[in-house]
């Protein structure tokens, strides 16, 4: 919660700032908590109950939205919602079963209503 009110704080100011969305996007994630996202999941992926044993992550943000025109609703859904996105592929461990259950069911993060928090899983043999 204090660091999703610390981003939006930066990134409200840096558009007052720099008074333009685009240049203050690229500003935006030059910042030390978007460049250590990795760390962050991590430590996420631990308090829905598994760890990463091997695998890779990629990582995006969300510049524009197709169907919409740039204006205040677009906006307010790149970034008083922070629309970023993980892929993980690999192996991960299960920690607390119980967690986990929890959070396959009801899918991970907070945009899950943009279709956000997906999971799929395979057995691996």
């Amino acid at each position: 919660m204090i660091k999703s009110f610390i981003l939006t704080f930066i990134f409200w100011t840096l558009f007052i700032i720099i008074d333009s969305i685009m240049d203050a996007i690229k500003v935006y994630t030059k910042f030390i908590w978007y460049k250590n996202s990795k760390l962050w999941h991590r430590l996420k992926y631990f308090r829905i109950g598994f760890c990463v044993a091997t695998g890779w992550c990629a990582y995006g943000l969300y510049l524009s939205i197709s169907g919409y025109e740039h204006g205040l609703f677009s906006f307010l859904l790149l970034w008083f919602l922070f629309l970023r996105w993980i892929l993980f592929e690999g192996l991960m461990k299960i920690i607390d079963k119980k967690k986990f259950v929890i959070a396959l069911q009801n899918g991970i993060g907070s945009g899950k209503g943009f279709g956000f928090g997906l999971v799929t899983l395979a057995r691996y043999y």
